[in-house]
């Protein structure tokens, strides 16, 4: 059964995003299912960068991280453990890449409401990227 789409947010616009530490936004999971986080990134020096999501309870909450899925096909995922996930930016001029991360609700389990990706930087790094988040299946109309 496909997805229902609801809402979708640009978490950190497109720039040189990779340069230095990054942590986004948090994203509530109150009402959906689950989100999708879409990490694109452009041309510049071949470099990676560990991609973590954390995880909290409402706004003052302690920040945990936690495991997640990265999507490698259509309908297939691959379980990443909560110290993340090494992720290659940059490549030559055209080139272009993305990676894209789910979390669902039940694995918050009932613990957290709220999740954000987390990057480490790249020092120097001219690679320009863009995050999203997408919310699915909401339990209720907002």
């Amino acid at each position: 059964m496909a997805k229902a789409l609801i809402k979708y947010k640009v978490l950190k616009e497109a720039g040189l995003i990779f340069a230095e530490d990054l942590k986004t936004e948090f994203v509530e999971l109150t009402n959906n299912k689950s989100v999708d986080f879409i990490i694109a990134t452009g041309p510049g020096s071949v470099a990676n960068t560990t991609i973590t999501i954390l995880a909290k309870l409402e706004e003052n909450g302690e920040e945990v991280a936690i495991p997640f899925k990265e999507k490698i096909g259509q309908t297939t995922y691959s379980n990443i453990e909560a110290s993340g996930k090494e992720f290659t930016i940059g490549g030559t001029e055209d080139e272009s890449g993305f990676i894209v991360l789910s979390v669902d609700s039940i694995t918050l389990k009932g613990l957290y409401d709220r999740v954000a990706v987390n990057l480490t930087g790249v020092s120097e790094s001219t690679v320009v990227g863009v995050i999203l988040a997408a919310k699915y299946d909401p339990r209720y109309s907002e």
